[in-house]
């Protein structure tokens, strides 16, 4: 009768273990290193973000309460709305934030190409931009434009269409007319003799962002919140460009600002239309 092992690890297993360890030393070594390596790589390709806050304090409008008890004969408006969150989708809506990305130049991203990393930055250092789509299809939304300078006087500019890639050689302060966009590049200060050999070897990269696009870009990246009691919202941004952030929060802000005060100029229209109409009929009726 064979005898029962009462070790659930035998000895033996142990030296299969050892055994494979020793053989395969440098490949478990040399795994966590690569792995390391490559967590590494992409990490530092992700994009930097950024993130802007600003603060909006709601009024109360307790001064106006002569306004609700009529405007609720008007439209059916009641008491019971809550307020705050009214707010917070009027700032979330569609046509906020549509009109203020109309205030804001963000039609065009700008990058810089590197070997590893693609980075997004506020303006091209050599040269302004200067481009409309010509909006047949819409395909070249979205699509990157390549450029690499030739000379002081020419660039090439590469993009893709259908699946095929496109290269063309356009001249610097002139304008460009194809099938396809109207582009002007015009060359400034900082391309000159002393900065020309550094700057060609730079590989330089345009975006024409569409308005849906933006739209739904700040849309998603918006952030409200309300502090605790009061009514005073935060709102939050995250970019890739940090002045961006900031620069949609203010406009943003600015908008709102603008809107609350024409919605507050057509209450009071609407309430001055509203008592005139109920001054006539009571005038009517006293005749």
């Amino acid at each position: 009768m064979a005898d029962k092992k009462t070790n659930i690890i035998d000895t033996d297993d142990l030296m299969v273990v050892l055994k494979f360890l020793s053989k395969n030393i440098l490949l478990i070594l040399v795994i966590p290193v690569l792995v390391g390596i490559g967590a590494y790589i992409y990490a530092h390709r992700l994009p930097d973000e950024y993130g802007a806050k600003t603060q909006i304090l709601l009024g109360s409008g307790t001064g106006y309460e002569y306004q609700s008890q009529i405007y609720r004969n008007l439209t059916g408006y009641g008491s019971g709305v809550n307020q705050i969150t009214n707010q917070i989708r009027v700032l979330q809506s569609h046509d906020l934030i549509s009109r203020t990305l109309e205030k804001l130049d963000f039609k065009v991203s700008y990058y810089i190409v590197g070997r590893v990393k693609t980075t997004e930055i506020p303006n091209i250092d050599a040269f302004d931009v200067d481009i409309k789509l010509v909006e047949s299809d819409g395909a070249l939304f979205g699509v990157p434009f390549d450029v690499r300078i030739l000379d002081k006087s020419e660039f090439v500019l590469s993009f893709e269409k259908n699946g095929e890639t496109i290269e063309r050689n356009h001249k610097f302060n002139e304008d460009v007319i194809t099938s396809d966009y109207i582009l002007r590049l015009d060359r400034n200060s900082l391309l000159s003799d002393e900065t020309f050999d550094q700057l060609k070897n730079n590989d330089y990269r345009f975006v024409v962002n569409s308005k849906n696009y933006l739209i739904s870009k700040y849309k998603s990246n918006l952030r409200i919140g309300n502090e605790e009691n009061t009514s005073i919202l935060v709102l939050s941004m995250r970019d890739e460009l940090e002045s961006k952030a900031r620069a949609f929060l203010d406009t943003l802000s600015t908008t709102y600002i603008d809107y609350t005060i024409q919605s507050q100029i057509d209450l009071n229209e609407n309430t001055l239309d509203y008592i005139d109409r109920q001054l006539s009929g009571v005038t009517g009726i006293l005749d």
